[in-house]
């Protein structure tokens, strides 16, 4: 998720709140924006993947920012 500034990337971690989840505030290298890198470990489930969506794009508007989607690594 991207951020205008990192009051606003702040504020978007201190409301998401979730258990199991680790957020990474930074600041894009060689640009102004600040992002939010939210992880976890689950198992790729559709619908649970279609509700975190859900969550990610109501609360990105909320705080000036953009949701760009999903990444993923295969772990054993």
């Amino acid at each position: 998720v991207e951020f205008a500034d990192r009051a606003s990337a702040e504020r978007f971690e201190r409301d998401w709140d979730q258990a199991h989840w680790k957020l990474d505030v930074h600041q894009m290298p060689g640009l102004s924006e600040w992002t939010v890198i939210a992880s976890t470990v689950m198992v790729p489930d559709l619908q649970a993947i279609s509700d975190l969506s859900a969550r990610f794009n109501v609360l990105a508007p909320k705080y000036g920012a953009d949701y760009d989607g999903w990444e993923a690594a295969v772990t054993q």
